[in-house]
């Protein structure tokens, strides 16, 4: 009883993580309980970037202003204004899985994108998503989760950002955005048409990025 007392608040929370994350991060190896197919996840990646072809992943030449109006890009930055700082304090201290169960989400996916970043965007990544037999909600995560984490890796790359040297907190930045701006590309993406939720959240990121002085707050 004296030692649970003893415990602090982060360590408790590492402790319960490292249960969940031994217990459910496991692979599905049988095709025939697979719910999704690589050919279903190109086409979910490809409706995210919003690419009217869903055989076409084409980056170029779509912006946030494409798809929304300047009111409907104020709406979904003061969701993010509102709950970034905090989501990223939380991550800071009690590490990122915590975050996300903390906000109902599947702490696996964290892991689960870390271990695929290298083969992002390629055919093989997506038949290795397939085979962890995800719901719909959780593969849409771990793709918002790598395409912001490709986009944060290109800002870490102008400012001459040492990500080796942050100590965890790359992966408290992009696990906050996920659960706040990547939040916001899953509404849209469910929306009527869904196309343009991969330029809200490079919206959404890109104004984090000078809003926060994400460096920095790795720094403090």
């Amino acid at each position: 009883m004296n030692f649970i007392k003893n415990f602090k608040k982060t360590q408790i929370a590492t402790f319960l993580v490292s249960i969940i994350l031994l217990i459910s991060c496991t692979v599905d190896d049988d095709p025939k309980n697979l719910s999704v197919d690589s050919d279903d996840l190109k086409t979910m990646h490809a409706n995210l970037l919003g690419n009217q072809n869903n055989n076409s992943f084409k980056r170029g030449g779509t912006s946030a202003s494409d798809y929304f109006s300047t009111e409907e890009l104020n709406n979904h930055w003061n969701f993010v204004e509102e709950s970034f700082p905090s989501a990223l304090s939380y991550a800071r201290e009690f590490g990122s899985e915590s975050l996300l169960i903390e906000y109902g989400y599947n702490p696996n996916i964290i892991n689960i994108s870390e271990s695929l970043k290298g083969i992002f965007q390629s055919d093989m990544f997506y038949e290795e998503l397939a085979r962890y037999n995800l719901s719909e909600a959780d593969n849409q995560n771990v793709i918002i989760y790598l395409e912001f984490d490709n986009y944060l890796s290109d800002l870490y790359e102008d400012e001459n950002v040492d990500v080796s040297a942050m100590d965890g907190c790359d992966r408290a930045i992009v696990s906050s955005l996920l659960v706040t701006a990547g939040a916001a590309v899953a509404t849209v993406a469910a929306g009527p048409t869904g196309v343009g939720a991969l330029a809200l959240g490079s919206f959404l990121v890109t104004k984090a990025w000078a809003t926060y002085n994400l460096i920095q707050s790795c720094r403090d």
